[in-house]
């Protein structure tokens, strides 16, 4: 018998032909997912190294308190940064910071170098602290958006820009050949920051050597220490905060320096005392709703030195928070204000009767008549040249004795010029337009040109401007967008050119569409020309205010069967335009305070609110607001209602008015029930 085992040639043919393809198969999904697993390896480390570029990027930027600027040519595009610093010995240090996108390379690059200047007066690099650090490789773009900025007046009297905040973007090649990773983080800056390239216009703007210091806060020592920012820092009565002086991004120089803390307006109770290496503020629990300076003085030189202002909220709720000064007419040579005071619900109306007030006005030689009640000052300006063009600041101090504290508010006149600049005059949104003019009031302005003699006495109108300006009639360019909102007819109702010499008029009217948050100064000037030839001018200012809002303190009953009632002011829109208005302009968010059994919840409910009407002239004090609210009660406690009833006690109620399109644009209305 003969033995058969094993393969034949075609089965061997057969198992070989099966196992390459199998062995072809799994190699070429092994190489497929290695190569995806590359490749998300690569574009995730490209994405992580755009990310790492831009946090950096922003480490450098985020501290600078000079300038800055970004140009973007064929060769580079580059952010400039100017920078000053203290040395350990407090002497300023003025740097130049770059990061550099070589387009021929791909990279990007950072340095940086001290600066002063030359023989010439001119600003030179005159040593390298860094040059030409890698900060990412494979770059196809980089770009920095300065766009968020506004203009302010320099020291020197001319217009210069300052940047909000920065965005920053990076885009990398990934593993396709394409620009799709790029980080845009909205960099929020701590510095005010000029917007320029050239170090002497910077220079020039930026703090002293003696402000270059940086004040730092914090409750947990070191970690988590922050900026102080002016008057936005806050400090909770009965709590210790650590200080840091700082100068180069984080060197201590505590033991350098001596430290002082004060109250702006009532002294202070709070003190600043050594605390082993930190430098402790104990801010009193009695302390009153006050700023207090704290201030850090180099102790071998006492010019070095750097102070910050943190607001005390918390704890004691008896503050008295603030004042305005509210325009009630600014007609030429005899202004009208009113004011209003605002303070927690603590306020009590007792102790708003004992408020004491002080008005005062600068260079008082200039005023005939001062005329002040409590609440109200009104003005009679001096008409003679010396006193044309000037301008005045009315300034009110309110003191409150029951809790000794004071608060203050200033604003700014304008005085008529004599008829060749009208002084400031208060516009209001929505007084009325030509279709719908509604009452005139003081949208009719007049002058009188000079007079001549006969026939060349008759003169008409060749031109005539405006545009939004400073105090002093200076133009801002760049609020010339606020022009849109404003509506002016020359001579209206006048059918004819030519007229006497007299009572020349124009019209002039803000849209109800200004935003409300919008305060600006207004020039308008009108040009003329005489039969004879000659020429004559004739401008005014005009003051156009934000909307505010004045809440009001009232004491009323309130139970869960009664509603209460509580009251703000408007100042900005006209009367009859504010009628016409809808009622959901405004939120109302109310917060209660009440005792009340367990399982029973009381919740506010608003229900109408009114606008008195008054009169067509505008209400001196404001136009004012009525609204209407009442409780929900919620019982859950098992019990009947009569049976909890005279357990629930209504304390007070805090109502926050906002306006639905500008919640910036809000007030506190406070309500404590008998």
């Amino acid at each position: 018998m003969k033995d058969n085992r094993g393969l034949t040639l075609v089965e061997l043919l057969i198992t070989v032909t099966i196992l390459a393809l199998v062995v072809a198969g799994a190699a070429t999904f092994m190489l497929a997912g290695s190569r995806s697993f590359a490749k998300g390896s690569a574009d995730s480390n490209v994405q992580g190294e755009a990310e790492l570029a831009v946090n950096q990027i922003e480490d450098l930027v985020i501290d600078v308190n000079g300038g800055v600027d970004f140009t973007d040519d064929s060769d580079a595009s580059t952010l400039t940064m100017y920078h000053v610093e203290a040395d350990n010995s407090g002497v300023a240090v003025n740097k130049k910071r770059t990061v550099k996108w070589d387009k021929h390379d791909n990279n990007i690059y950072s340095g940086e170098w001290t600066v002063e200047k030359d023989g010439s007066g001119v600003y030179v690099e005159t040593s390298t602290i860094y040059a030409n650090q890698l900060l990412a490789e494979n770059v196809m773009d980089f770009n920095v958006d300065l766009s968020d900025k506004y203009t302010e007046t320099a020291k020197d009297g001319t217009d210069i820009e300052i940047v909000r905040s920065v965005v920053i973007r990076v885009d990398c090649l990934d593993s396709t050949g394409k620009s799709t990773y790029a980080t845009t983080p909205t960099i929020t800056l701590r510095n005010r920051l000029m917007i320029s390239s050239n170090p002497d216009e910077i220079f020039k703007q930026t703090p002293a050597p003696d402000d270059s210091l940086l004040l730092y806060i914090s409750s947990t020592g070191m970690e988590g220490a922050v900026p102080v920012r002016d008057r936005v820092t806050t400090v909770e009565r009965g709590k210790v905060y650590n200080i840091f002086v700082m100068v180069n991004a984080g060197t201590n120089v505590n033991s350098l320096c001596d430290f002082t803390v004060e109250g702006e307006t009532s002294g202070t109770l709070s003190t600043i005392t050594p605390n082993g290496v930190h430098i402790a503020l104990d801010v009193n629990t009695t302390e009153p709703n006050d700023y207090l300076k704290i201030t850090a003085t180099y102790q071998t030189n006492s010019a070095k030195k750097v102070s910050g202002w943190v607001r005390v909220v918390g704890g004691n709720s008896k503050s008295l928070d603030g004042v305005n000064i509210i325009p009630v007419s600014l007609t030429p040579f005899k202004p009208k204000y009113d004011s209003h005071v605002f303070g927690t619900p603590d306020l009590t109306l007792e102790e708003r009767e004992h408020l004491q007030y002080s008005w005062s006005v600068s260079e008082p030689e200039r005023v005939e008549s001062f005329k002040s009640t409590e609440k109200t000052l009104e003005l009679s300006i001096i008409k003679n040249k010396e006193n044309y063009g000037k301008v005045l600041t009315i300034t009110l101090v309110v003191y409150s004795p029951d809790r000794n504290q004071t608060v203050s508010d200033s604003v700014t006149y304008v005085i008529d010029d004599g008829m060749t600049t009208g002084g400031d005059s208060l516009m209001e949104r929505g007084k009325g337009t030509v279709d719908d003019p509604g009452y005139h009031g003081d949208n009719w302005y007049w002058f009188n040109p000079p007079e001549k003699k006969g026939d060349a006495n008759k003169c008409e109108i060749v031109g005539a401007e405006y545009y939004v300006c400073d105090a002093y009639g200076n133009r801002i360019s760049s609020k010339d967008y606020l022009t849109q909102y404003v509506i002016i007819e020359l001579n209206k109702g006048v059918t004819s050119p030519i007229w006497g010499g007299n009572n020349v008029t124009y019209w002039l009217t803000i849209d109800k569409n200004l935003p409300a948050d919008q305060e600006f100064w207004l020039k308008v000037v009108v040009n003329f020309k005489y039969a004879d030839g000659t020429e004559w001018s004739y401008s005014r200012l005009h003051f156009v205010s934000a909307v505010h809002l004045f809440g009001e303190s009232t004491t009323s009953y309130g139970n869960m069967y009664s509603g209460f009632e509580f009251y703000y002011k408007l100042i900005g829109y006209y009367s009859l335009t504010w009628a016409k208005m809808k009622p959901d302009v405004f939120v109302y968010d109310i917060d209660l305070d009440y005792d009340a059994p367990a399982g029973v919840t009381v919740e506010p409910k608003f229900y109408e609110w009114s606008a008195t009407e008054g009169n067509l002239d505008r209400d001196p004090s404001g136009k004012t607001i009525k609204g209407s609210a009442g409780f929900n009660v919620i019982n859950e406690s098992g019990k009947e209602m009569w049976q909890i009833q005279n357990d629930i006690k209504i304390k007070h109620a805090t109502i926050k008015v906002y306006m639905k399109d500008y919640p910036s644009v809000y007030t506190y209305c406070y309500v404590d029930f008998k």
